[in-house]
């Protein structure tokens, strides 16, 4: 246009321009020189259109406590768009203030055209600094219209923010609104891509960052959560290595000094806690109970029937058992249950110079006494059978115990590896990566899972550096360390199937339902009153925006999002097990459900399988992640036998570090059911979530009167000690 000199008749013969019907066609000169020009002098000139108004609007900048960069001295621009039209690009600036300083909600006045209904805002920073939003609100001084426009992320140079109220795809009446919501996912697509690193071929589908600054910024942890880790962690491994502990493959010469591991920089409350384990750890009672209510729960079922590998009789056991009968007639009445490892058959152990670690791969019998205490009354320390695989039980004294250290040190690589890391971390990240490319910010299902699933990429990244990685916390600490944790990984996905997201259904798949037939299951017990909670949730928010079956079917969005799950997120790779997840929602009640699964999972199982981690790992004897010396083959076994297999003072350092550091509840923890970020803006799923908060209360108050009965109170599924995600 420059070397035309703005002049038609100077423009190349290649160009030419669509002849006018009529002088009000928008292409002919007279309509041009009537609209457009005499416009755009009103502008220059200062003068403001004739049909003008007043938008009155709040803008909220974070807080920079959390944030440290989240005011920002750049320009800031808005357009308003509506059902009518656009406003003009108007600067939000103040007279002698600062504007946007972190916390800060300031009101600005805009004098603008009229566009009518308010659909969107555009954003605009002009300069190089950080700007972190909040919310903002917008009302038009003539129509009184309100409306807010949650933001909750950092701003680009340019962003586009739709209103907040969540609104399906088949719902959008203008073409405006529903080509921004496939720019915002082209965009999202382009910044949330998938690994490629062969290392981890075999698990979940996980988000492209070798490290945290790696991520996108929008799913990084604030400065001071991400401080307040960093910290910790370095604090802690600090005062171990000034002991000298980490450096230490000897064990001591009795279980009990183990604990000062612990006392030497524990807190008094946590060492009361300690101590009071000291006491009963090599109990067979304390023994069951911990494979109900500790850290590990979800192991036992229900023996049907004695496998074929594990030649128990009703000869050995008949003495362990308390009601005169049978060990087949206990078994058809439903009190005998087993635990079993065979996942760790071919794992390989961590073997480096000095540093060997053993770990078996045990079955054990358990049994319900008419006490109603759950105890074990036998144990197999390998697989296969045979004469150098003896069956253990309660008489063999020494050889009992360390039979018994054995199983717990198996369940301790299958805890932290497969029930904790894969099942609720790394899983959940095969939902979080297809939200982010496939759902927009208005979707009500992203504005449902976002404060579940915020945290899962970044808390994950960091994981796979630190504990993962050659070299990390997992190979320091663990039996399978030095590569044998990633196969075992890959083995447990590889067999994992949607049923165990299922909280009532896994209880039931496993026959562990029944509380008559096993009393004092405190983690079935309270899981199902915050399963129940979280399900009428679900329901409660998507029966606002999906009124039948037709509708999920009809959510495109939706539907991409689930099949990226199918094929990506949850891929099936080869030798793997279906994993029972859809290619598409086709029902409410499977979209309901599955919504269920993912909050459940993301809150109450990871609560429940990572918060208790200190209280069982603390005492080294109690839980051992590594065994010193390989499983006993011959009965007769003595007390310094036993004491020689628990683990080296190193490896028991490096597990009590790490199970310290995951136990920890941050300063900034959000609890379920709070919702600090109004990414629902309407009154409707505000009173969903206020039912869903004070049917968490009655929970609350229940677990806590029948805590107040326990030596030992369960208290990993209380509503008020489980964060609303996974972010450590």
């Amino acid at each position: 246009m420059e070397k035309t000199s703005f002049a038609p008749n100077n423009r190349p013969a290649s160009l030419d321009f669509v002849k006018a019907k009529s002088q009000y066609d928008y292409n002919s000169i007279a309509h041009a020189r009537l609209h457009a020009y005499n416009k755009s002098r009103k502008v220059r000139k200062g003068k403001a259109p004739d049909n003008t108004i007043v938008y009155m609007v709040t803008v909220s900048t974070s807080s920079g406590r959390e944030r440290k960069e989240a005011g920002t001295d750049d320009d800031v621009f808005i357009t308003i768009i509506g059902t009518e039209g656009r406003t003009r690009k108007t600067q939000l600036e103040t007279t002698f203030y600062d504007d946007f300083e972190a916390g800060d909600t300031k009101v600005y006045k805009v004098q603008a055209e009229h566009v009518g209904e308010i659909l969107m805002l555009n954003i605009e920073r002009k300069g190089n600094d950080n700007w972190h939003v909040g919310m903002i609100h917008v009302v038009n001084s003539l129509t009184s219209e309100e409306v807010e426009f949650p933001c909750y992320r950092w701003v680009p140079n340019k962003l586009t923010l739709r209103s907040g109220k969540a609104v399906l795809p088949f719902q959008e009446t203008r073409e405006e609104l529903r080509l921004q919501r496939k720019f915002e996912i082209q965009q999202r697509q382009e910044v949330y891509t998938y690994t490629t690193n062969k290392i981890y071929d075999g698990f979940p589908g996980f988000i492209a960052a070798d490290e945290h600054a790696d991520l996108p910024r929008d799913v990084q942890f604030n400065d001071l959560k991400l401080h307040d880790f960093r910290y910790s962690a370095d604090s802690t491994k600090k005062k171990y290595r000034l002991a000298g502990l980490l450096e230490l493959f000897d064990t001591w010469d009795h279980p009990d000094k183990y604990v000062e591991i612990y006392e030497r920089f524990a807190d008094v409350e946590d060492l009361v806690m300690v101590r009071k384990l000291m006491g009963v750890w090599d109990k067979d009672e304390e023994f069951g109970r911990q494979f109900l209510n500790a850290i590990n729960p979800i192991q036992i079922r229900r023996c049907i029937k004695l496998p074929s590998h594990f030649p128990v009789t009703n000869g050995m056991m008949q003495k362990f058992m308390t009601r005169n009968k049978t060990l087949e007639e206990e078994i058809h009445d439903g009190h005998v249950y087993m635990i079993s490892y065979e996942a760790l058959e071919g794992i390989p152990r961590m073997n480096a110079g000095k540093d060997v670690r053993h770990v078996t791969e045990p079955i054990c019998l358990l049994y319900v006494r008419d006490s109603k205490e759950l105890v074990p009354i036998a144990i197999q320390l390998f697989q296969t059978p045979g004469e150098n695989n003896p069956i253990w039980t309660p008489d063999d004294n020494w050889g009992w115990q360390l039979a018994k250290l054995n199983v717990k040190a198996a369940d301790a690589q299958v805890h932290q590896l497969s029930t904790h890391l894969l099942k609720t971390h790394l899983i959940m990240e095969g939902f979080t990566v297809p939200m982010f490319r496939n759902l927009p910010a208005v979707h009500p299902v992203y504005k449902l899972l976002l404060p579940h699933l915020r945290h899962t990429m970044a808390i994950n990244t960091i994981g796979r550096v630190a504990l993962v990685a050659e070299g990390g916390t997992i190979d320091k600490s663990m039996a399978v360390g030095g590569g044998g944790h990633v196969t075992l990984m890959a083995k447990m996905y590889g067999k994992f199937h949607m049923i165990e997201y299922g909280f009532p259904e896994f209880l039931k798949k496993r026959e562990v339902d029944d509380a008559e037939k096993l009393p004092n299951y405190f983690y079935r017990d309270d899981g199902l009153l915050m399963w129940n909670a979280i399900s009428n949730f679900t329901t409660g928010m998507m029966s606002l925006y999906y009124h039948s079956d037709e509708h999920v079917q009809k959510d495109e969005e939706l539907q991409a999002w689930i099949k990226e799950v199918h094929t990506k997120g949850l891929k099936v790779w080869p030798g793997n097990e279906d994993h029972g997840v859809p290619a598409s929602l086709t029902t409410f009640q499977q979209l309901q459900h599955l919504l269920t699964c993912i909050i459940f999972n993301a809150s109450c199982q990871h609560a429940a399988v990572n918060f208790g981690q200190l209280h069982s790992y603390a005492f080294a004897p109690n839980c051992p992640t590594a065994m010193s010396t390989p499983g006993p083959t011959k009965k007769d076994v003595t007390y310094e036998e036993m004491v020689a297999g628990l683990p080296a003072k190193s490896v028991a350092t490096a597990g009590m570090v790490t199970a310290y550091l995951l136990s920890r509840f941050s300063d900034e923890e959000i609890w379920l059911g709070e919702y600090p970020d109004e990414l629902f803006t309407e009154d409707a799923p505000k009173e969903v979530m206020e039912q869903f908060r004070r049917e968490l209360k009655d929970i609350s108050l229940k677990i806590n009167e029948r805590n107040k009965t326990l030596e030992f109170p369960y208290i990993y599924l209380l509503p008020e000690r489980v964060p609303n995600s996974i972010a450590i």
